[in-house]
């Protein structure tokens, strides 16, 4: 989405927005490993906890990011390129928990 919309410079919360993202791509990972085994695993609650913890954490940046742009962005063509992109940021951040959702789910249903 950056280089589709010609983004030459990184707006306030992106950063940490991107490495939430990033920590959330890993949670979820790490949850898929112990779901394999998930009636033996000792950390999988643990794991979709820490996964919905960070979807929690990219929902207040979101909340940031989009008061801010909002708040201090005079151009609406800049409006409307970091609200898409914010938005993509958020919907990545909610694949975090519907994945530990539908594990959650699962496990209950088969233990």
């Amino acid at each position: 989405g950056f280089y589709m919309f010609n983004v030459t410079e990184l707006r306030g919360v992106t950063k940490a927005y991107a490495k939430v993202i990033m920590q959330g791509a890993e949670k979820v990972q790490e949850l898929m490993g112990e779901f394999k085994n998930f009636r033996k695993s000792k950390n999988i609650h643990q794991l979709i906890v820490e996964s919905n913890n960070l979807e929690e954490d990219g929902d207040a940046l979101y909340k940031t990011a989009m008061r801010e742009l909002y708040e201090t962005e005079p151009d609406p063509v800049q409006i409307i390129v970091w609200t898409k992109l914010f938005n993509r940021m958020e919907r990545a951040c909610d694949a975090f928990e519907n994945v530990s959702d539908i594990v959650e789910t699962v496990c209950m249903k088969n233990y």
